[in-house]
Order: structure tokens, then sequence, then C-alpha cells
């Protein structure tokens, strides 16, 4: 019970994630320090269950030794283990840099589109080269994908042309126009209004 009011919250937290993996791989303690303990990584070093169990309840610190051995065991990264990032897998840090790309622009895209479309301009979406099945989904069906199914379908997007028309309140078409220009579009409009507002507290800042 001394140990209680040492614990710290990291070491608490990162303990329930330890628990939480070694539960879901159906081990006890003692298994997972024999397991640990045959690891060639190892090189034969004794661990024990106690250890084990003072980590999971964050009376004890997760070393870098144990982390690197225990992400073996789970699959996982020893920096997700020990909370220095969210990135479960390599996979997943990998991953990462290009939907944030992807949502980053596709929130860009959205705020201009209902811009345009107060003024009563809309675009429609008339071509993809995907895969015919990706072809109709949703975005947030597309979001709900597994990881490795949903980074092929955005490698897939990026790699292909799309082309939209652009319509006005009366559905005449005013331009058909690929997804570069339509990026380009997006950007121009978010500058010119980026540029207005920062006029704006400029001037602000000169009555003042």
């Amino acid at each position: 019970m001394g140990n209680t009011s040492k614990k710290q919250p990291k070491n608490v937290a990162i303990g329930q994630r330890v628990r939480q993996y070694r539960k879901s791989k159906g081990f006890t303690l003692q298994q997972l320090a024999e397991i640990v303990y045959n690891l060639p990584e190892n090189k034969g070093k004794e661990r024990s269950p106690q250890h084990l169990g003072c980590i999971e309840r964050g009376e004890r610190e997760l070393s870098l030794e144990w982390a690197m051995l225990l992400s073996i065991v789970f699959g996982v990264r020893k920096e997700y283990l020990l909370f220095q990032d969210d990135f479960e897998t390599e996979q997943d840090k990998n991953i990462s840099p290009i939907i944030k790309s992807f949502l980053d622009k596709k929130h860009r895209r959205d705020a201009v589109e209902a811009c345009l479309k107060i003024l009563g301009f809309t675009f429609e979406f008339i071509k993809i080269d995907i895969l015919p099945k990706y072809t109709n989904m949703t975005n947030d069906e597309i979001f709900a994908m597994p990881k490795d199914e949903f980074s092929n379908v955005v490698k897939n997007i990026i790699e292909h042309e799309r082309k939209y028309m652009l319509l006005d309140n009366e559905g005449n078409t005013i331009a058909v126009i690929n997804d570069l220009t339509k990026e380009r579009l997006t950007d121009e409009i978010c500058d010119f209004i980026e540029f207005k507002i920062c006029k704006m507290i400029g001037g602000s800042n000169e009555e003042s």
C-alpha cells in the first residue's frame, strides 16, 4: 500500500496500456515474463512477473529496455507503449503525414466549396480513375476503412486525375477543371481571404 501514494499518473497510464496488451494476448504475468525472457533480444536476462505486475500497477517506471522487449511481444512501437507518441505501429507512423495532408486539403476544399455554394456555384464530380469499388463511396465510408485499405485508396486518389464541372445556380456548366486547377483555385481563394483578414488586422492596429 505504501507504493500507491508514489504512483505517477504517466506510469499508471503506461501500466494500464501494458496490461491491456497482455490481456489481449491472453498472457498471465508469468507467461509474459517467460516470453520476454526467451526473446533473443533479452540475452538471457532474468525477467520476473513481479516486476511486470509493478509496471502494470504504475508502481515502477517502464524502462526503455522493458519497453523494447514488450513492443516485440505485443507487435507495437516502444514509443507508443511509453506514451511518447500516438503511432501504434510503424505503418501508422509512416502513413500519418499522408493522411494529415489529405485531411488538411479536404478541409480547405470543403470550406471553399461552402463559400461558392453561398454565391450560387457548385462543383460536380465527373470522373475518377480509381478502382471501381471505391468510385461511389462517400468520404465517411472511405475514412472508416481498415488502415491498409485506406492508405491504398489515398495513394490511388493522389496518383490519378479527377475532374469536376463548375455549375451555376441554374445547373449550367461554367467550366470543366481537373483536380490541380481546383486545388489552385482553393489556394487562391484561401490566400485572398487570409490577405483581407491580415489587412483588416493591420488597419485595426493603425487606428488604435
